[in-house]
């Protein structure tokens, strides 16, 4: 799809200086796939309170040695 879209210069300039873009085709996906991303509605993800008991502990399993160095 082919669009035309006018954009000020000196920010089009900084986002390709400071971004890992190409060109500016590169710099305008990356831009709309960040945007997407961001903002995709909350129901599309995993809600963590769903995952509650789902999950396996061991009765036994010490996390607190896991945090002293000599561990």
């Amino acid at each position: 799809m082919s669009t035309t879209v006018k954009v000020e210069e000196s920010l089009l300039e900084d986002a390709l200086r400071i971004s890992d873009a190409r060109n500016e085709e590169d710099l305008v996906r990356q831009a709309l796939e960040e945007y997407v991303e961001h903002h995709r509605p909350q129901e599309e993800f995993v809600d963590l309170r769903a995952l509650r008991d789902s999950v396996g502990i061991l009765p036994d399993y010490d996390y607190k040695s896991l945090r002293r160095e000599d561990g």
